[in-house]
């Protein structure tokens, strides 16, 4: 990682770091939080990691942080990019770099600029008051389970370009059916095997079929309609979920 500026750059093998990989990989797994910040503790901040899926060196700090964002994106690369290809695919932003990665970014920018971004405020705030409206006075809910709902929405509707309740409640699912992947799918591309068609991996490429077809189906939508307001449609769902 970079030490702050672009030239003076420290090795990752100059880091401290636990040194058993399925150990690490598995505690992390468990309890991301508490197990970063013993790591931290243990090894220094930054420090390098050995996962069953590759080596990475983890910041902990806001100096860390800024410092990563402060560098060159060539000074990194996608992690774990062989396992999780089958999320989002070999060609979406996430698992490209260097002028690949940049070209594609630059397809990005507009819809996440400026007015674009304020027109999302009304689809947030219909997702907001519809799952909140459905709950009664006094009744305990999980957070976590109520943002996640929201958040399905918006991006179904304003990442994904759905339209009306059924087409929405549909690309919800089959983005909440993918996202459902167990992390040790995309921690080791050892496990990612149907055997005869069956098993846990089946399913999940049967759940991912079926949202790359419902992708594939708005982006010829927006293709064919220049002026919709959603436009950039066609051109970022290619990029962030490679199709």
């Amino acid at each position: 990682m970079d030490e702050g500026t672009r030239d003076e750059m420290i090795s990752p093998d100059e880091l401290g770091g636990p040194s058993s990989k399925l150990r690490t990989t598995f505690k992390i797994m468990k309890n991301p939080h508490e197990s970063y910040s013993k790591l931290f503790a243990e090894y220094g901040d930054p420090a390098r990691f050995h996962a069953i899926n590759g080596d990475f060196v983890m910041v902990g700090s806001p100096e860390g942080a800024k410092a990563v964002f402060a560098s060159s994106p060539e000074n990194f690369a996608p992690f774990g990019a062989e396992a999780g290809e089958p999320l989002v695919g070999q060609n979406s932003v996430f698992m490209l770099q260097g002028a690949e990665h940049k070209r594609e970014r630059k397809l990005l920018r507009p819809p996440f600029h400026g007015e674009r971004m304020r027109s999302y405020g009304e689809t947030i705030t219909n997702a907001t008051r519809r799952v909140l409206g459905a709950l009664e006075p006094g009744e305990k809910f999980v957070a976590q389970d109520v943002a996640t709902e929201i958040s399905l929405e918006v991006i179904a509707r304003a990442v994904f370009g759905a339209t009306g309740d059924e087409e929405t409640r549909a690309m919800m699912e089959a983005v909440d059916e993918v996202l459902k992947v167990n992390p040790l799918f995309l921690f080791a591309p050892s496990l990612q095997v149907a055997p005869l068609g069956m098993g846990p991996w089946a399913k999940f490429q049967e759940h991912r079929v079926r949202l790359v077809e419902m992708i594939r189906v708005k982006v010829e939508e927006k293709k064919a309609t220049p002026g919709d307001a959603v436009s950039y449609t066609h051109l970022t769902l290619p990029t962030i979920y490679s199709v």
